[in-house]
């Protein structure tokens, strides 16, 4: 699925999503997160796997936009938004990424399982951060209890994480949620201060 809004796109592909801002293109409409890029031409495009530049990976295509209904949702859409932040006084620079998962987390003898995943790119932006995770609504229990969480990378390196359980969606848990995350232990070199 594909949502656009304003000069930025949201992807998802086989249970994973990608958040991409628009960039420069000769032709059609090109979105990146500096790894997955999605081109669109009209309603129809093809998602990209451009980890390796010189040899791009092609995951999907011939794929048909969806146009968004009601509240700018895609019908049998959920959203979880809100913002991620954190108390040090630092920035990231530009390719750290923040990671969010919406877990089912009613089984506390298993590991939870993955609902939707989504990674957005900080490119210039500076917490709090906005976010918008999209989900599939029939994938949801209303009996069951899901939770989201966040973590900030840089070059792979795990920077934030969350240490509070922040509940979502069901049992009267809300949709939105402001949600702070911790610097992991001896993370701090490769940052601004």
């Amino acid at each position: 699925m594909v949502y656009l809004r304003e000069r930025n796109a949201r992807v998802t592909y086989q249970e994973k999503s990608y958040a991409m801002k628009q960039v420069e293109s000769g032709s059609g409409t090109k979105y990146s997160n500096g790894a997955m890029v999605w081109w669109s031409k009209g309603d129809e495009g093809f998602l990209e796997d451009d980890t390796k530049p010189d040899q791009p990976v092609r995951l999907a295509e011939n794929c048909k936009l969806v146009r968004a209904t009601g509240a700018g949702r895609a019908d049998g859409a959920g959203v979880v938004s809100g913002t991620v932040a954190y108390r040090e006084r630092m920035a990231m620079p530009e390719n750290a990424v923040l990671t969010m998962q919406l877990q089912d987390v009613s089984n506390s003898d298993a590991p939870p399982k993955v609902i939707a995943e989504q990674r957005f790119t900080f490119a210039g932006q500076q917490v709090p951060l906005p976010f918008e995770l999209h989900y599939e609504a029939a994938k949801i229990d209303p009996a069951h209890t899901y939770a989201l969480t966040a973590k900030i990378a840089v070059a792979g390196q795990v920077m934030f994480l969350n240490s509070t359980t922040y509940d979502v969606i069901t049992h009267g848990n809300p949709t939105k949620v402001d949600m702070s995350v911790q610097m992991v232990e001896g993370q701090t070199d490769g940052v601004k201060q």
